[in-house]
């Protein structure tokens, strides 16, 4: 059933009045209209450069946390009066990226000596891992001449937790011992970010602003018009 509404001719003046009413009120409800669009594709603009600083600065704060040290000169250990590299490796966290006095994350961990001279192979050595502060013995060599020119030894920090360690490195000539130690911390600071986790981080980035962009640019084509 349709209804039929009658309209009297005061109620067809009335809206005719309300019509020419708003028609008037047009150019002042415009500027205002504009104003609000220029207000969101600033408030659009000033995400898009905060999102940007935030995100720059999670990279940088990730990279700086990790804390490891510019370890090239750093691992050389002075013994008597020849020098011995020290370096570790934890493959399964860190792949072939090698550390010293910082080793992040806990696993099994390779550490290496190297001789950079060749008297010290005449020489009988012991070597020794301890965590400290409690002297705890993870890793022993006994006493004898290298002639390979370097000690390999291999860890399972996970066994031992996250903490300071020491490794030393003793001359020993009959009752006579000569200690040289360097001290290193193990799961004291975070991971490397991984390249993976950087590319998608940026990848979300991009999309993020190319979505941002795309929205100002609509807004500023329905104001154009």
């Amino acid at each position: 059933m349709t209804k039929k509404i009658n309209l009297s001719n005061n109620n067809i003046t009335y809206l005719e009045g309300s019509l020419i009413k708003i028609k008037l009120l047009m150019p002042w409800l415009n500027p205002f209209q504009e104003q609000q669009s220029k207000q969101k594709s600033t408030y659009c603009q000033s995400f898009v450069s905060g999102l940007f600083i935030l995100i720059v600065l999670a990279l940088h704060t990730a990279e700086a946390h990790r804390g490891v040290r510019d370890e090239i000169d750093d691992c050389r250990i002075k013994v008597s009066f020849e020098t011995i590299h020290f370096s570790a490796y934890t493959p399964s966290l860190t792949g072939n990226k090698t550390y010293c006095h910082d080793i992040p994350g806990l696993g099994e961990t390779y550490l290496v000596f190297d001789f950079e001279g060749k008297k010290m192979r005449e020489i009988t050595l012991e070597f020794e891992v301890t965590k400290e502060p409690n002297g705890e013995r993870v890793f022993y060599q006994t006493p004898q001449k290298i002639k390979t020119g370097n000690v390999n030894s291999r860890i399972d920090f996970s066994q031992y937790g996250a903490g300071d360690y020491l490794a030393h490195i003793t001359i020993v000539d009959n009752d006579k011992r000569q200690d040289t130690h360097l001290p290193f911390t193990v799961g004291m600071v975070d991971l490397p970010m991984s390249k993976q986790l950087k590319f998608f981080i940026g990848l979300v980035f991009f999309v993020l602003i190319f979505l941002v962009v795309k929205y100002i640019r609509k807004n500023n084509t329905l104001l154009d018009q």
